[in-house]
């Protein structure tokens, strides 16, 4: 049985996702959600830092 050659395909996916992942930053940047969620981040991140305190 043959078998099916594949190459060159994982690199088409992986910039098939990458153009998906650009598509939803540039979506959520240009709503006041992508602010919120940005934001959220921010206060976790710092919270992380801070060793919790916050």
């Amino acid at each position: 049985m043959r078998r099916r050659r594949d190459s060159g395909q994982g690199a088409i996916e992986y910039v098939g996702i990458t153009i998906l992942v650009v598509a939803i930053v540039i979506a959520l940047m240009s709503t006041n959600m992508g602010t919120k969620i940005a934001t959220k981040f921010k206060e976790k991140i710092d919270s992380v830092l801070n060793g919790g305190a916050g």
